[in-house]
């Protein structure tokens, strides 16, 4: 969910994390207030996201083992978008 709501709002609506590249025009300012919004919840959500795909990988596993690791990777690759686009004013 992450990485679809990054890659619609920075990729196709065009908004930068800066609140200044999205001043010119109202839609692009509305779009970095969403995100403004959002980013408190989806960073510590990644972070306990993270606890619990890295505590689910200790016991052994009764779906495959790759979805775990499929889920980890995940984890931490729309953690760092997180991380790396946090909203500035």
């Amino acid at each position: 969910m992450t990485l679809l709501l990054f890659g619609w709002l920075f990729v196709v609506q065009g908004i930068t994390p800066f609140v200044q590249g999205n001043a010119d025009s109202g839609r692009g300012y509305q779009d970095w207030h969403l995100w403004f919004l959002a980013f408190p919840y989806l960073y510590i959500g990644h972070i306990a996201l993270l606890v619990f795909n890295t505590i689910r990988l200790l016991p052994p596993p009764y779906p495959p083992r790759f979805v775990h690791y499929a889920a980890l990777l995940l984890t931490l690759l729309s953690g760092w978008h997180v991380g790396a686009f946090m909203p500035t004013a």
